[in-house]
């Protein structure tokens, strides 16, 4: 810092607690210009004392103490814009969230204003932001879309890809819309200029096929094997997605670079605060259902979408991000294990989850005329587990455990209509009940 009064700003983070007050008195008394950081600006027991402190008589410095809405792992001014691609979908509203309750000014792509169904609740995701969530049209494959959409963005969350239902008889169909959006977000941030840091949301299907047991847990160094048996149009997608992002960075001339950093979750559960799940929802509803009557043996690595979306947020400002794949997967959990805690949780609220092992044979019969058991066949029986060492010890997130986060997401995808609704059925947050056994709310 300057010896001269008023060369330089300081930042003092933690401005309303007991020490800091009398720092940063001390600091605009003596002349300096002053930043502070707080939780919240809208806490006046602690923001109006502070202010007050700093606007009487003697305190000579110029009135610059900026009060930051910043949790722990923040580290920029939220007043800086973030565009969010595909703003409505089930991890993104998670991220639009967390953004808007640190105070960032949010601007959200969909693709179509006029669909209610997902504008509407996107608006409601933080009633108290402090700005007013902007939501504009963008389709991936429009590249001139994307200019309008990043223009006056300092950092960009892409977390937009095509997610079929089932897997497509073109694989194409999925790859190139995930490839091609990408790269055109990306060249976007370069015509427009300004942005700083892109956060790209991959998976772990860029590291594994998740096909193979194995004794060390798998690193970011990993790449999935293109050549896998596994019919996943969607793993493949995400792979050569991540690919052509780091590829395009890599070739930027010095004038045009921004930073890259990139997060792979597994299986993401948890609760769905609006729009529509990815595939985990398909497999806790079949769990439920009973659909088929009995448990494959089947292990999945998984994670919770708050983690997940916590881990977009932090990577967008933490310095040692860039330049790295970060894998958000905590946990490992058999079906069995998944059916045992679900029918702890839900057997006094009409479900009967199966607790009957599935034999390898009868699962072979259901694949000839079910695409989804079709497409698990080839991972019975393996547990492939995979590195967290970047999300826990570099990022600093502690993971929710796997029970909260399936059982989060069974009530709130009940509550939404996307599981049957049993007449038992009460929730025990809300106290939701319904009268009518199938009957469902509007998701």
């Amino acid at each position: 810092m300057s010896t001269e009064p008023g060369v330089e700003k300081v930042l003092v983070t933690g401005a309303s607690g007991y020490i800091a007050t009398h720092i940063v008195q001390q600091l605009q008394q003596a002349g300096y210009k002053v930043r502070g950081t707080v939780r919240s600006l809208t806490n006046p027991k602690k923001v109006g004392p502070l202010i007050s402190k700093l606007r009487q008589p003697g305190n000579i410095g110029q009135m610059a103490i900026h009060l930051l809405s910043m949790s722990v792992y923040l580290s920029v001014c939220p007043h800086a814009e973030v565009l969010v691609t595909g703003a409505s979908g089930y991890i993104a509203t998670h991220i639009v969230q967390q953004l808007q309750q640190a105070g960032y000014k949010v601007r959200g792509t969909v693709r179509s204003l006029t669909n209610p169904k997902k504008v509407g609740p996107l608006k409601e995701l933080c009633p108290n932001a402090a700005h007013e969530l902007e939501l504009v049209e963008a389709d991936l494959t429009n590249e001139a879309c994307w200019k309008d959409a990043v223009q006056g963005c300092s950092h960009v969350i892409h977390t937009a890809s095509p997610f079929p239902d089932k897997s497509p008889k073109d694989e194409n169909i999925v790859i190139k819309p995930a490839v091609e959006g990408t790269t055109n977000v990306l060249q976007a941030c370069v015509d427009v200029g300004g942005v700083k840091r892109v956060v790209l949301t991959s998976s772990v299907a860029a590291i594994s096929d998740l096909t193979e047991t194995n004794t060390e847990p798998i690193t970011e160094e990993t790449w999935r094997n293109m050549n896998s048996p596994m019919e996943d149009a969607y793993g493949k997608s995400k792979a050569l997605a991540e690919k052509a992002a780091w590829d395009f960075v890599e070739k930027l001339p010095a004038e045009s670079k921004f930073e890259l950093a990139v997060i792979n979750p597994s299986m993401v559960l948890g609760p769905v605060i609006c729009g529509v799940p990815g595939t985990s929802v398909e497999v806790i509803r079949r769990i439920l259902e009973r659909d088929p009557p009995a448990i494959p043996k089947l292990n999945f690595p998984v994670c919770d979408v708050r983690d997940v979306a916590k881990a977009h947020v932090v990577a967008m400002t933490h310095p040692d991000a860039p330049g790295h794949r970060h894998i958000v997967s905590p946990h490992n959990m058999w079906f069995r294990e998944m059916a045992d805690v679900l029918r702890e949780e839900f057997r006094d609220k009409g479900y009967k989850p199966p607790s009957m092992m599935a034999p390898p044979l009868l699962l072979k019969m259901v694949s000839w005329f079910d695409s989804t058991v079709k497409y698990i066949l080839p991972l019975q029986g393996h547990k492939t587990t995979l590195s967290n060492h970047r999300l826990t010890e570099v990022l600093g997130i502690k993971p929710y455990e796997p029970k909260e986060s399936l059982i989060d997401m069974a009530y709130t995808c009940i509550d939404k209509g996307f599981i049957v609704r049993k007449k038992q059925y009460v929730n025990p947050k809300t106290q939701q009940t319904q009268t009518t056994e199938g009957a469902s709310a509007s998701p």
